[in-house]
């Protein structure tokens, strides 16, 4: 009768601590949500948009926010600002616009299109991007990806890496 006893108790004690681990994802999800949660357990969230896209608000914060974007614009504005952080509001609807370079990309390049390129937004959605000036590389291979074709370049004396 005693073993008994002593399986009914480890049971009960490893329903308690199963009991316990339910009880702390649930309150994980509610305090930091899904993407909290995830972003905690070291995976990823493309922004909850359901298309890997990123779409949504970019956590990430900028130090200069560029007027005016369009699919047109570059990051030309910002050569010899190593280091800054620039936000692009990519408008919905976009069309594709030329781009040197697979990441990093040449200053010179639609910011929105390499966005796309690197999959961060796409053409129809648009969505919130930042970007990250570096000085240049000595060459630029370009590449397909997400729809997008870019193009090899030579040197170029400034570029950009999509931070989100």
């Amino acid at each position: 009768m005693s073993g008994g006893a002593v399986g009914g108790g480890a049971a009960k004690g490893r329903r308690g601590g199963v009991l316990v681990a339910v009880a702390v994802a649930v309150l994980l999800v509610i305090g930091l949500g899904t993407y909290g949660v995830i972003r905690l357990t070291g995976g990823s969230h493309d922004g909850g948009s359901g298309d890997g896209a990123g779409h949504g608000g970019s956590a990430v914060t900028a130090d200069v926010e560029h007027p005016d974007v369009d699919w047109t614009s570059t990051a030309e504005a910002y050569d010899d600002k190593a280091d800054t952080t620039v936000g692009y509001n990519c408008p919905a609807d976009g069309s594709i616009g030329t781009v040197w370079g697979s990441g990093p990309y040449t200053t010179d390049s639609s910011v929105c299109t390499a966005a796309v390129h690197a999959g961060k937004i796409t053409l129809a959605g648009g969505g919130r991007v930042v970007i990250k000036i570096r000085p240049g590389e000595s060459s630029y291979e370009g590449t397909t990806q997400n729809d997008i074709v870019t193009t090899s370049y030579d040197g170029y004396p400034w570029a950009f890496d999509i931070v989100s």
